[in-house]
């Protein structure tokens, strides 16, 4: 079995910036600020504004933890896994300017680099 490893390193990065910009998203819907989430998570104002853009990655007990305090479920901190119309309405949520074209790429993005 010959396992596939790209080269490239943009789905990985598009991966985080879409879970950066749906913390963002979420936390915005709360009405808190990168300061406050960072109190409730225990991370300082500066991590959060490097995650929301991708900069920084959030481990994976943590997104529970901001899902948590942010009451939404963990899968809606994390890409939509298939190329359909629920997972553009997803995708389309946290990225409201996207057309579906931007979403078939982000996919095939995400589907060729993870």
């Amino acid at each position: 079995m010959t396992i596939k490893k790209s080269s490239s390193t943009e789905g990985l990065h598009a991966f985080y910036a879409y879970i950066g910009l749906a913390v963002d998203y979420y936390k915005r819907k709360k009405e808190w600020t990168n300061k406050d989430l960072g109190i409730q998570v225990n991370v300082s104002e500066t991590f959060i504004k490097k995650a929301n853009t991708g900069i920084r990655h959030y481990s994976a007990s943590r997104i529970w933890t901001i899902a948590k305090m942010l009451d939404v479920p963990v899968s809606n901190l994390y890409p939509p896994t298939i190329k359909d119309e629920k997972g553009f309405k997803k995708y389309h949520e946290i990225y409201p300017y996207a057309s579906k074209d931007d979403f078939n790429r982000f996919m095939d993005l995400l589907n060729e680099d993870l």
